[in-house]
């Protein structure tokens, strides 16, 4: 209908990709035909149509598929897994715009293990990345076809009806026609495109969004193809159209094999004259995570190319190590000693166009920090340079700088691709990425979104939104959505799928070189470094702990044992309670990270308060109030003292105790005599029996509950009140903690000691002052 061919069969394409028992699968005329799309079941003769022939009559009418994704990504890929594992698979779509064939893979494989030329990611069909399941099988094409999953390859969404449940797509071999879809469910998983630069004054170059119109296959001959099983794709006759202008002054980003591909190609291509005569850098620029893992992967298949990283601030890893440079320097490090040079808080602005001459200032200098040159004078580019020699840098004084490349790498970040549904679903405002529930759903009945492109419920604000672009949130995301989807037509429980998403947290790790990083939770408020990042000759490990109103919401983890790296989400998802950072910091992290929760102050009763008893912090807030020449303060001045290590006294209680620190009315307290009251050394606590991770005891200052504990067997004891010398009056009680065991301290009425558990009773009584130790013993 509609003035197009009639279909073999008389079935429409489309309407027999969503049957659950048809499969979409290649068959190849002759060496560089022209694909065509075959449609068949198992047990019948295929329905064989090529793609410009489509049949559009009453498609949008006849065509209903059950659930839909949009993207033929990642998260695509394990939204497929997910329904497959719940049993309700069959009738799915995927609308892909990769060239047939190529099935969602590991994306994450783009900037280490496929940079290796022997890879040969698009070369090789055993070098293709494609996805895998849990128990380990190849997620090809044909595991699609077997669940009841068609994708349709090659194929562009032009536009997402919502209010009819419609989408408009369009074929990348038929790109005059469009074709209507309908759909009970969607899924948007249209991930995200990287920042790009522009050449002179015209505006960023468009990177490939979907697939390269460059880069295409030579198809085999049927001759040569015979023995390939159904659904099985040969690479091995990729090519690039004008694959002279991938190579010196080319500009690459990273976001999918034909990137990839071209980078690698690329890197390996010689000089036209065979000479040595470029001995211009590869520039990479950016300071994320891409930007150290592309370094750690051509310091290891490229050694001999000589390197140059551009940091848009001061250092690597902005976004995590913005308060603690020295552990940015430790990743640096790694750089430098293989022979990379790094340029510091420098913007790219544009590309260096080949044809532009002139006297410009370039970098030069120290390999750890390049500094603006002199004007020099550039000619004319070398003929092999065909998109660009090298970028056009800006520092914050405004100053900008020339830089040759031999090729150059931009990782500068991307940006969700939300244009299909701009106006229509509510986004996150800071990102731009479509906001989901703890469902994924959106704003828009039966739609959902997962993957880059959207923007997860905040895992440490409340009606906020997280955007985080990295394969764990898509997987997660993924089979969230997938759970829901399921549900929501009465097909299965999201309960589980929700509380997936709201235990989740932000994860992302990397390998570098020689070094290997995790990290989970949220980078917000205070970073505290925990460990030595100066180890030489050692195996590193050191953590940064970040802590908002004293509670631990994400952890990095620099090297670590598997058993200390799975501690890591745990510590995320409980999200421990610390004193404060000053604890955190002295802490052990082997410690840290076998009882995530040893710094958990203990719940405070009425009146209590902690007390700071390590000497260190004592003699700091002590110093604070600045002492006169001989080391004495006023009297006046204890109170901010005492409140800087914990005190929460009335004014009373602080007289009591000025009273007893300046006996004689003189005015001013030493330090010795104040640390010696503070501490109680003489009767309460020593450096060598108080630890300094525990050094704190718990006080009551005030009228509260009784002890469980008695000055003798059966007697009475009344609410705690602390005496002028510090301790309680006898006949009270009080409660110290000792080593995160608690002890109720009992004074008895002679003002000897006593000691019980939190459960127990008195277990003795002395006539005369129980010394310290033995007060712990008990």
């Amino acid at each position: 209908g509609g003035g197009g061919r009639a279909v073999q069969g008389g079935l429409d394409p489309l309407r027999a990709a969503c049957h659950p028992t048809l499969r979409l699968f290649r068959r190849c005329r002759s060496r560089r035909a022209e694909t065509s799309w075959a449609l068949g079941s198992p047990s019948s003769s295929s329905y064989q149509i090529a793609v410009a022939e489509m049949s559009l009559g009453s498609v949008s009418e006849a065509t209903m598929a059950k659930r839909v994704a949009i993207g033929g990504g990642m998260a695509a890929g394990r939204w497929a897994e997910e329904l497959v594992k719940l049993g309700d698979s069959q009738g799915a779509m995927i609308i892909s715009a990769y060239p047939e064939g190529m099935v969602p893979y590991d994306r994450t494989l783009l900037s280490k293990e496929l940079l290796d030329a022997d890879a040969a990611v698009l070369r090789s069909k055993d070098g293709f990345p494609a996805l895998k399941t849990e128990a380990g099988d190849v997620m090809d094409a044909a595991w699609y076809a077997a669940n009841g999953i068609t994708i349709l390859f090659g194929t562009t969404c032009e536009d997402v009806k919502l209010e009819s449940s419609e989408l408009v797509l369009r074929s990348t071999a038929a790109p005059d026609t469009t074709t209507t879809v309908g759909f009970e469910q969607l899924v948007i998983a249209t991930g995200s495109r990287p920042r790009t630069l522009g050449v002179g004054e015209a505006p960023p170059f468009a990177a490939p969004g979907l697939w390269h119109d460059d880069l295409k296959a030579q198809v085999l001959s049927t001759e040569e193809e015979k023995g390939l099983e159904d659904h099985e794709v040969n690479y091995q006759h990729w090519e690039i159209e004008g694959a002279e202008k991938y190579g010196f002054g080319s500009v690459h980003t990273l976001r999918d094999v034909g990137d990839c591909e071209k980078l690698v190609r690329a890197l390996m291509r010689p000089e036209e004259d065979g000479q040595e005569t470029c001995f211009d850098p590869v520039v990479i620029v950016g300071g994320g995570l891409l930007t150290s893992e592309v370094v750690s992967s051509l310091i290891k298949y490229c050694p001999d190319l000589p390197l140059l990283v551009v940091f848009p601030s001061d250092m690597l890893y902005p976004h995590l190590f913005s308060q603690h440079e020295n552990i940015a320097q430790v990743y640096e490090r790694q750089m430098t000693k293989n022979g990379v040079k790094i340029a510091r808080g420098y913007e790219a602005v544009r590309l260096w166009g080949v044809d532009e001459v002139g006297s410009f200032p370039t970098l030069d200098g120290p390999a750890t920090s390049l500094q603006a040159t002199r004007p020099r004078t550039f000619t004319e580019a070398q003929p092999q340079f065909k998109q660009s020699r090298g970028v056009v840098l800006k520092a914050s004084d405004g100053e900008q700088v020339w830089l040759g490349a031999r090729l150059t790498i931009l990782a500068l970040g991307a940006e969700p691709s939300t244009g299909l549904v701009s106006g229509a679903l509510e986004t996150d405002e800071a990102s731009g990425a479509i906001k989901v529930d703890a469902s994924c759903a959106t704003s828009w009945q039966n739609v959902w979104a997962i993957g880059d492109c959207a923007a997860m419920p905040h895992p440490a604000q409340d009606s906020a939104s997280l955007h985080w672009p990295h394969a764990e949130a898509a997987a997660t995301m993924a089979r969230v959505a997938a759970g829901s989807m399921v549900a929501a037509v009465g097909e299965g429980d999201a309960t589980a799928a929700v509380a997936s998403l709201e235990a989740t947290v932000p994860h992302m790790s990397s390998k570098f070189l020689d070094l290997s990083w995790n990290f989970y939770g949220v980078t917000e408020g205070e970073p505290v470094l925990v460990g030595d990042t100066h180890a030489v000759g050692t195996i590193r490990l050191f953590a940064v702990f970040w802590v908002v109103s004293n509670t631990i919401v994400g952890v990095f983890l620099e090297g670590g044992t598997p058993e200390q790296v799975a501690m890591l989400p745990k510590i995320a998802t409980e999200k421990p309670k610390i004193i404060n950072a000053k604890k955190l910091k002295k802490a052990s992290l082997e410690a840290l990270l076998k009882d995530p929760h040893m710094l958990t102050p203990p719940e405070l009763g009425v009146g209590e308060f902690l007390a700071e008893l390590d000497v260190d912090e004592v003699l700091l807030a002590f110093r604070k109030v600045h002492p006169d020449s001989k080391g004495r303060v006023k009297t006046g001045q204890l109170g901010e003292i005492m409140t800087e290590l914990g005190a929460d006294w009335d004014e009373e209680e602080l007289g009591e105790a000025e009273q007893a620190m300046d006996p004689t009315g003189s005015g001013s307290v030493n330090y010795e005599t104040f640390k010696s009251w503070w501490m109680n050394e003489a009767e309460w606590a020593t450096e060598a029996a108080a630890p300094r991770q525990s050094a704190l005891r718990t006080v009551r200052a005030g009228p509260g509950p009784a002890c469980d504990g008695a000055a003798s067997p059966g007697a009475p004891i009344r609410p705690a009140r602390a005496s002028s010398s510090g301790r309680p009056e006898a006949g009270t009680c009080s409660r110290v903690w000792v080593g995160w065991r608690e002890l109720a301290v009992v004074g008895a009425r002679n003002g000897g000691w006593a000691c019980a558990g939190l459960a127990g009773r008195c277990t003795s009584t002395s006539g005369a002052a129980t010394p310290a130790r033995s007060v712990r013993a008990a």
